[in-house]
């Protein structure tokens, strides 16, 4: 350790005693532990201690098992490294519990190459620690996600809902930079409900109109799926029965269908729609 001219205190010898008879390690075992005192500035025989201590717990009491397992950390490190780099982390100590964490997850199937493009996602979205990457790594393995392609499909089909969840909200006139769980969930109720996309847009077209468009919304969506609409020119139909109260019947509808509204007429059309379906509304969203 650079120490010379002196003979080991008493503490010291009480260390070695410890190291030799208690635990187990014979001098080849403890030198090449020694090694890793070249990592640090001021080598000493606390730290010293530290590193066997460990290496006890772990059940690594021979030189060669040492040696094996400092040449897997230094493996470990290096992975760990570029991982740091890629989370914008790369001046950042690799500590016992990443190179544990990294461990786990190689032994739990994630590659290094899957770990490294889930840190850039993670990256990508504003999270730049290893923390951050650990959680969704960690969400990844819960769910036995683990395979590159896997885990890249399950992305690339999220973000899609994500990206089809902020266009209905903002045709709700709702505009958000981010989606919160309820705001997916809410999105997948609707999706659930089995409308075409066309009518689904259509509905929040009208709902839009509201003081509360997302609970109108549901509670359009929830009308037309028990009335069986398929199309647009069904939901037009259902809309302007629901505007008459069922008084006009089939016939006021497919007059309706067939007439070319202007813009004004049509607005004027929603205000009563509008008025007269805000008191169909519950104060929660109703079951679809």
């Amino acid at each position: 350790m650079g120490i010379n001219n002196r003979y080991p205190s008493e503490a010291e010898e009480q260390l070695y005693e410890k190291w030799t008879n208690e635990w187990g390690f014979d001098i080849s075992a403890i030198r090449s532990a020694m090694l890793e005192l070249t990592k640090i500035n001021n080598p000493n025989m606390k730290y010293l201690d530290t590193i066997l201590s460990r290496l006890y717990q772990d059940n690594r009491i021979r030189q060669k098992q040492i040696e094996e397992h400092f040449k897997g950390n230094a493996e470990t490190d290096a992975a760990m490294k570029s991982i740091l780099g890629v989370l914008g982390q790369s001046r950042q100590t690799v500590t016992d519990d990443m190179r544990s964490a990294y461990k786990y997850y190689i032994e739990n199937g994630i590659d290094a190459e899957t770990i490294l493009y889930v840190a850039k996602l993670v990256c990508d979205e504003g999270g730049h620690t290893f923390q951050a990457l650990k959680s969704r790594l960690d969400g990844y393995v819960d769910a036995g996600l683990t395979d590159l392609k896997v885990i890249s499909s399950y992305e690339q089909n999220k973000q899609n809902t994500e990206m089809a969840a902020k266009a209905l909200l903002e045709k709700l006139g709702i505009v958000k930079n981010r989606l919160s769980k309820t705001d997916i969930d809410n999105y997948l109720r609707i999706k659930d409900a089995g409308l075409q996309q066309d009518v689904v847009l259509y509905a929040a077209q009208i709902a839009s109109q509201y003081q509360n468009p997302l609970r109108a919304l549901m509670s359009i969506i929830k009308r037309w799926k028990a009335e069986g609409v398929q199309s647009v020119e069904d939901a037009t139909r259902a809309d302007w029965q629901f505007y008459n109260n069922g008084l006009k019947g089939k016939k006021a509808a497919e007059e309706y269908i067939q007439r070319n509204y202007t813009s004004e007429q049509f607005d004027e059309r929603m205000k009563k729609s509008v008025a007269s379906l805000e008191d169909s509304i519950n104060d929660d969203f109703p079951d679809i």
